[in-house]
């Protein structure tokens, strides 16, 4: 089984999205196979950016607030403040749906990261 889950924590980190990270980093969207705690090495992510191309994680993570953010066990979204995109996933039967909603600009992109 797969699953999508928030990510807060490097790749290769098997507790991926924390709640409670000091940090206050939301760093993708993570594709994983594994239950957290084994760790899991198989996994690739999605992040919605605009401006530069920025390829390391701790690089293009971006600031946001748990305000900003809906989780549910159908809908999760997220306000990415260091980008100004506001990205949504909602599960589906066998997969996940992801919209990305980005401000008018020239550079907006999605970049797709893998362990």
């Amino acid at each position: 089984m797969n699953f999508w889950t928030p990510q807060t924590r490097n790749m290769g980190n098997g507790w991926g999205y924390t709640y409670n990270d000091n940090k206050d980093k939301w760093e993708s969207s993570r594709l994983i196979s594994q239950v957290p705690w084994i760790n899991d090495y198989a996994a690739f992510s999605l992040m919605a950016m605009t401006g530069k191309i920025r390829i390391g994680e701790n690089e293009r993570a971006s600031w946001f607030s748990h305000k900003a953010e809906v989780a549910k066990p159908y809908y999760y979204s997220v306000y990415l403040a260091d980008y100004d995109v506001t990205a949504e996933v909602t599960p589906t039967e066998r997969a996940a749906m992801f919209r990305f909603t980005f401000p008018e600009n020239d550079s907006s992109y999605i970049f797709i990261g893998w362990l």
